[in-house]
């Protein structure tokens, strides 16, 4: 099922932004706004995933969510061009789609791994992910770009709709325990880990990490488009991401203890942002940035990513390990981080639509971002140290 999913969202996720930007006359504060809304709505969708997984079960949670994408994609293919007047609608759908999937996921992936073997499962799910979305991306490039207007993009979103229709009838082969019927204890949960420093800790990591893929995540690929106006350049971007997405995790796995993990955010970050720099002067002295140095950031930009990412993954996990000392809390804790996280994104979006719409004010928040993400490095550390210290004493 995860595949089909993955499938599916890496076929045309991104390129909801890209679509959006090409047929609003190439506005950056539409998209912006479109991501602001999806943000928020899922740190809305995992609230209502968390008590249907409590009511029901997590797996009815994601059949909730793929349903929604599936809603997405039917409004997509109904309004087309007119879609970009109707984005809260579809920014909700997909809000809600997210929020209600990856509720089950983050739970499963706790539920069937332990502190000794995480690390290898996370890079071995995260290894099949990329692989599956090295190759969606060039080919939805291709067929959107080998079509003039919006046609592309039609055709597209129709692939796209028919995998979500697969993964939900994939979805109704797997059986998951009844859910206990019990109401949540979030408010309960969030005051005890927000009155823990070790917790409060590696939350804080999610707010600063949230303000890096609020960035990121909508803004990189809508400025690759920007500056090559080619759909396929975009979709070949994405694929040489993730095929050293598949390289970088293989290789964290040689970073075990958390400061080691640190050191090298803190190492990468710091190249990253120099090349930032140089990107922002030749946009500042230039008469445009260079696609290609954009394509080569954002592609660099992902061993910083999967280091940071893995680091913080792992600190969430000991956090949930700590959490479980309390009766069945996978899914407020899962829920708890996506708010953090989400909070973060939503900062830097609401930054982003109030600066000028001139791209170098982009990359000048993209090295903010940075900077914010190396300091979640330390931020994690602490927090993790201070957890498991505590989950030492306990057991002891």
């Amino acid at each position: 099922m995860q595949i089909f999913f993955i499938f599916a969202t890496t076929l045309s996720d991104v390129f909801i932004s890209v679509f959006l930007f090409k047929s609003g006359g190439q506005d950056f504060s539409l998209v912006a706004t479109y991501n602001l809304c999806k943000y928020f709505l899922e740190g809305t969708g995992f609230t209502l995933a968390l008590y249907v997984s409590k009511w029901r079960n997590v797996l009815f949670s994601m059949k909730l969510g793929i349903s929604f994408y599936i809603c997405a994609y039917i409004v997509l293919l109904a309004l087309q061009g007119d879609a970009r007047y109707y984005y809260v609608l579809i920014a909700l759908l997909v809000g809600f789609g997210s929020g209600c999937y990856w509720m089950g996921y983050h739970t499963l992936t706790r539920r069937y791994t332990t502190p000794q073997n995480r690390q290898a499962a996370f890079g071995f799910i995260s290894l099949t992910s990329n692989a599956i979305a090295t190759i969606a991306p060039p080919v939805s490039g291709f067929i959107t770009n080998s079509f003039s207007g919006i046609q592309g993009y039609i055709v597209i979103f129709a692939v796209t709709l028919t995998m979500f229709v697969l993964t939900a009838l994939y979805s109704n082969r797997l059986t998951y325990e009844q859910g206990e019927k019990i109401e949540p204890h979030l408010l309960q949960l969030l005051q005890q880990l927000l009155r823990y420093p070790g917790t409060r800790n590696v939350l804080s990591g999610e707010i600063l990490r949230g303000v890096r893929d609020g960035v990121v995540l909508y803004y990189l690929n809508v400025l690759v488009y920007y500056a090559s106006s080619n759909e396929f350049f975009v979709g070949i971007c994405l694929a040489l991401k993730n095929l050293l997405m598949i390289w970088a995790y293989a290789y964290v796995k040689r970073f075990r203890s958390s400061r080691a993990r640190c050191r090298a955010v803190v190492l990468s970050g710091i190249g990253e942002i120099i090349f930032l720099c140089i990107m922002l002067a030749t946009g500042l002295f230039g008469s445009q940035m260079s696609s290609i140095l954009i394509m080569l950031y954002s592609v660099i930009y992902i061993l910083f990513y999967v280091l940071a990412y893995n680091h913080g993954q792992l600190s969430v996990y000991d956090t949930m390990e700590w959490a479980g000392r309390i009766r069945n809390t996978d899914y407020e804790m899962v829920t708890i981080r996506h708010y953090f996280a989400e909070l973060g994104r939503i900062v830097a979006m609401l930054i982003l639509i109030a600066l000028p719409t001139d791209p170098i004010y982009g990359v000048m928040l993209l090295i903010v971002g940075g900077c914010t993400t190396i300091a979640s490095a330390f931020v994690y550390r602490k927090g993790s140290e201070q957890i498991q210290s505590d989950l030492s004493k306990k057991a002891g």
